[in-house]
C-alpha cells in the first residue's frame, strides 16, 4: 500500500493539454485507488475473491480442516512459509489416516443453478419511444386499417389497392394483435435488432453467459465490455472478469454512472516493449522502461524465485535475449470521463449572430462580443504500465454516447445486492466437510466384529481324549465358527456358560449422528440456494403430486430470479454497446459500413443510418420475456389441444397458426402467443358456429323440403286413385247408359211390333182392338 497519495489530473485546462503526461496520472490515479483499497474491488479483495471462487468449484485449500483437526502441540500452518519440522508435517498429514481431499456439493449446484437462469430464447427487442417513429407507426398502422375497409369498393371499381399477400385485418381486434406481434415495427428498428444479434453471435455469448453466470453466483456481480474487431470493424462484446475489474465505489446497481472503469490484462514484457515503440519511443527510451516494467514484475510475482533479480537481469546466452522476457505484467486498460470546455466567441454583426473559436480561458462582455463556454464530456482511454508510471493513449475515437453530453463507457457491469450466493454458503460448505472427514475417522475408528472370551468358562482340558488349550479354543471358533461350553451343577439347578459371547462391531450411534448432520446441512445449503428438491432431483420422501412438483419449480425460479435479472441487465447493456458502437463506427468509417453492408445489405444499414442521432434511451432496447418450461408445456399443450379435431369435427387453429404459436414462443413472446391462440381459437370456434348454424338450418331445410315432397307424393297419389275412381265410375255409368238404351230399344221394338200386329188384326178383322195384345 502506497503511503503518497496521487491526486487525479485537472479537467479544467485545455484539451489540448490532456497529452500523454495529463493522462498516466489518470491512469497512476485510478491504479493507486486500485492499490490502496478505494475503489469497488481492490487489490486487498483479490485473496477473497479467489477463495470464494475456489469454493464454488470445490477446490478451497483443504489446509484450514487439517488445522482444525490438529491437536493441542502439532503445529498448526500460518502464512505460506508455515510447515514447521518434517515430523509435524508427516503428523498433520497422518492424522488417523484421514484423506483431506475436499467433498463439497458446490460443482453439482453450480451446474443445477447455470440450468435454471438463462437467457436463451430471449431476443433483442427495440421499440423506439422517439415520438417521429411512434408517429409513423401510429400513421401506418390506421393507413392499413383505412386501406382494409376500402379495399372492397376498390376492388369493384378495378383498382385493388393491396396485394394478395399483403395483411388485412377485419376488426380493431386483428389490427391490434398484429401491431403487437411486430407488424408495424420500422425497418430502424427490425435492422438495429439483427445488429445485436449478430455482435452477439460474432462474440460467442452462449461462452461469455456461462462466465457471466459463475460471477453473479460467486460474486454478485458481472461486467461486460464491447469493442472493435480489429479486421473487419465488427461490434462485439467480451466478458471481464470481476476480479480484474476496476471502477469506482459505487452503491447503484446498473453501473451506469462510475466515472471511470478499466480491467488488468496480463501483457508479456515482449508485449510491452512492442507497445512502447509502437507508441514513437526510441529503443533506448523503450528498454529503459521495459527494464522498469520487468523489476516490477518480478518483485510482484517471482521476488522468491531461486535465481534472484541480478540472473533475470541478464542477457541470456543462447538466445541472446534478456531472461526478464519470460515474465508477465498486469498492464490496466481502462476508460475515464473528463469534461472538456470549448471557448467560442459570440459576435453579433449587424443582427447576425456568428461563432468563432477562441482561446482557453480568455473571457470577453461586451455589446459585440461574448464569450460562450460550451462544456462537453469526453472519453479518454489508455494502457497504464505498472512500473514504468506511463500510459499510453489518447481521446477515444467513435466514442458512443448516451445523448449529446453524456459519453458511455465500454465497460458495463450488474451488481446484485447483498451477499453473493457462494460466499453465503462458504460456512456450510465448510460444516459439510468436516462432516466429512468426521465420518471418515468414525469409520476408522470403528471396531470390528469380535467375541467376549469368558476366561473362567474356558475350563476344559480334554475334548474326545484330545487336549485344548483355551487358545486352541479361539482358534475353533474363529475357524469353524463352533465352540465348546461345559453345564455344571450349581445348587441343584444346570447352568451354562458360555465359553463366548460376539461382540457386534460398527460405527455405532455415531453413524446416524453424522448422517444427520450432513442431511442439516445439505438442506441449509438448499435453503441458502434456493434450489428445491425437485430441482436437485433428490430422492422424495413419498410421492408428490404434479402441482406440488410445479409450485416447488416455481419457488426456486423465483429464489434465483435476482441472478436472472442481472443476466438479462447485463446482456440488454451489452446489446445496447454493440448498436451503438455499430451505429457510431459506421457512421465515421466507410470500411465498416461496407462489412455491415455485405452482411445486411444496404436497404437495412440505411435504414439503421437513419436513425443514428437518436439516443440510447430513444432507441427502446429491452429484451424478451423468459419463460419458464412449465408455461411453455402449458401454451404448446394448448396449441395441440386447439390444433385437434373437436366434437364438431373441426379443430379451432390451424397447423399455420400452430406453427407461428411455436415460433412465438420460442423467441419469448408468450404474451402474443397467448393472445393470438385464444383470439384464433375464439374466431375459429366462432366460425365453426356459424357454419353448424347453416348446416343445421340447410338440413331443417332438406326436411322440410322432403316433408314437402312425401305430401306432393300423397298428393299425387290420392289424384290419381281419385282419377282412376272417376274413370272407373264413368265407365261404368257408360256401361249402364248403354245397357239402358238397349232395353229401351229393345221395348220400343217390341212396340212398334204390338202396334204392326194390332193394326193388321184390326184391319183384318175389322175390330177396334184395345189393350195389349201381349196382356191376352
Amino acid at each position: 500500500m502506497s503511503e503518497i497519495t496521487v491526486l487525479w489530473p485537472k479537467d479544467d485546462i485545455d484539451p489540448k493539454k490532456k497529452d500523454g503526461k495529463w493522462l498516466s496520472q489518470v491512469g497512476h490515479a485510478i491504479f493507486y485507488r486500485y492499490e490502496n483499497n478505494k475503489t469497488y474491488f481492490s487489490r486487498a479483495d483479490i485473496a477473497r475473491l479467489f477463495e470464494i471462487r475456489n469454493y464454488s468449484e470445490g477446490r478451497q485449500s483443504p489446509q484450514k480442516y487439517i488445522d482444525m483437526w490438529a491437536s493441542r502441540g502439532d503445529e498448526k500452518t500460518k502464512g505460506p512459509k508455515a510447515g514447521g519440522s518434517t515430523v509435524n508435517r508427516g503428523r498433520r498429514k497422518g492424522y488417523s489416516n484421514i484423506d483431506f481431499q475436499i467433498f463439497s456439493m458446490a460443482p453439482e449446484l453450480k451446474r443445477i443453478i447455470h440450468s435454471i437462469i438463462s437467457t436463451d430464447g430471449q431476443r433483442i427487442q427495440a421499440d423506439s419511444i422517439n415520438p417521429d417513429i411512434r408517429n409513423q407507426r401510429a400513421l401506418n398502422k390506421y393507413k392499413l386499417f383505412v386501406k382494409s375497409k376500402m379495399e372492397p369498393l376498390m376492388k369493384e371499381l378495378g383498382t385493388p389497392q393491396m396485394s394478395e399477400e399483403q395483411f388485412v385485418p377485419q376488426n380493431m381486434t386483428e389490427l391490434e394483435l398484429y401491431e403487437i406481434m411486430g407488424g408495424f415495427k420500422m425497418s430502424f428498428e427490425i435492422g438495429i435488432e439483427k445488429l445485436a444479434e449478430f455482435g452477439f453471435q460474432g462474440s460467442d455469448w452462449t461462452k461469455i453467459e456461462k462466465q457471466l453466470k459463475d460471477d453473479c453466483l460467486n460474486f454478485g456481480f458481472c461486467v461486460v465490455k464491447d469493442y472493435t474487431d480489429p479486421d473487419t470493424g465488427a461490434a462485439k462484446v467480451k466478458y471481464v472478469d470481476a476480479t480484474k475489474f476496476v471502477c469506482a465505489w459505487t452503491d447503484e446497481y446498473q453501473g451506469d454512472n462510475s466515472p471511470f472503469g478499466g480491467h488488468f490484462e496480463k501483457y508479456s514484457i515482449p508485449q510491452v516493449r512492442k507497445l512502447l515503440l509502437q507508441n514513437g519511443y526510441s529503443e533506448e527510451e523503450t528498454e529503459s522502461f521495459v527494464n522498469k516494467v520487468a523489476r516490477f514484475a518480478y518483485d510482484s510475482i517471482v521476488a522468491n524465485d531461486k535465481y534472484g533479480w541480478s540472473w533475470y537481469s541478464q542477457r541470456d546466452t543462447i538466445t541472446d535475449r534478456m531472461r526478464y522476457d519470460a515474465l508477465f505484467i498486469d498492464v490496466l486498460e481502462f476508460e475515464y470521463i473528463s469534461k472538456d470546455s470549448n471557448y467560442f466567441k459570440k459576435k453579433n454583426r449587424d443582427g447576425n449572430v456568428q461563432f468563432y473559436p477562441d482561446k482557453f480561458g480568455e473571457f470577453v462582455n461586451t455589446e459585440k462580443k461574448k464569450t460562450v463556454v460550451i462544456d462537453g464530456h469526453n472519453i479518454y482511454e489508455g494502457v497504464f504500465i505498472p512500473g514504468a508510471n506511463l500510459t499510453l493513449g489518447g481521446k477515444q475515437k467513435n466514442m458512443k454516447r448516451i445523448n449529446k453530453q453524456q459519453p458511455l463507457l465500454s465497460y458495463r457491469f450488474v451488481k446484485i445486492p447483498g451477499k453473493s450466493i457462494t460466499e453465503t454458503a462458504i460456512p456450510i460448505y465448510d460444516s459439510m466437510q468436516i462432516n466429512h472427514l468426521k465420518l471418515q475417522a468414525a469409520k476408522l475408528a470403528a471396531a470390528p466384529k469380535g467375541i467376549a472370551i469368558d476366561i473362567g468358562a474356558l475350563n476344559v482340558n480334554s475334548i474326545g481324549g484330545t487336549l485344548y488349550t483355551p487358545f486352541d479354543l479361539v482358534q475353533v471358533y474363529s475357524h469353524t465358527g463352533n465352540f465348546f461350553y461345559k453345564s455344571s451343577l450349581l445348587g441343584g439347578k444346570v447352568t451354562m456358560n458360555k465359553s463366548f459371547e460376539e461382540l457386534e462391531g460398527g460405527v455405532g450411534k455415531q453413524l446416524s449422528e453424522w448422517i444427520a448432520a450432513y442431511q442439516h446441512d445439505v438442506e441449509k445449503l438448499l435453503q441458502i440456494t434456493g434450489i428445491t428438491p425437485t430441482i436437485a432431483a433428490s430422492p422424495a420422501k413419498g410421492e408428490k403430486l404434479v402441482g406440488v412438483a410445479e409450485l416447488e419449480v416455481e419457488a426456486t425460479n423465483n429464489a434465483l430470479w435476482p441472478l436472472q435479472q442481472a443476466l438479462e441487465q447485463i446482456k440488454i447493456k451489452a446489446a445496447q454497446n454493440i448498436i451503438l458502437r455499430a451505429i457510431t463506427t459506421m457512421k465515421y468509417d466507410a470500411a465498416t459500413k461496407d462489412y455491415y453492408s455485405g452482411v445486411f445489405g444496404q436497404s437495412t444499414i440505411g435504414a439503421i443510418m437513419t436513425g443514428c442521432d437518436l439516443t440510447l434511451d430513444e432507441m427502446g432496447i429491452n429484451l424478451s420475456n423468459k419463460i419458464s418450461p412449465t408455461q411453455k408445456f402449458k401454451i404448446l399443450e394448448a396449441a395441440e389441444t386447439a390444433l385437434k379435431v373437436g366434437r364438431n369435427g373441426m379443430p379451432e387453429i390451424e397447423l399455420a397458426d400452430f406453427t407461428l404459436i411455436v415460433d412465438m414462443v420460442e423467441k419469448g413472446r408468450l404474451k402474443e402467443a397467448t393472445w393470438y391462440l385464444n383470439y384464433k381459437s375464439a374466431k375459429k370456434r366462432q366460425y365453426n358456429d356459424q357454419m353448424a348454424a347453416q348446416n343445421q338450418q340447410a338440413q331443417s331445410q332438406s326436411l322440410i323440403d322432403l316433408e314437402n315432397q312425401k305430401m306432393m307424393n300423397k298428393i299425387e297419389i290420392i289424384k290419381a286413385e281419385t282419377q282412376a275412381e272417376i274413370e272407373k265410375q264413368a265407365a261404368l255409368a257408360e256401361i249402364r247408359m248403354k245397357e239402358k238404351q238397349m232395353e229401351i230399344q229393345a221395348k220400343t221394338e217390341g212396340n212398334i211390333e204390338e202396334i204392326k200386329t194390332e193394326a193388321y188384326l184390326q184391319q183384318e178383322t175389322g175390330t177396334e182392338i184395345t189393350g195389349s195384345i201381349r196382356k191376352r
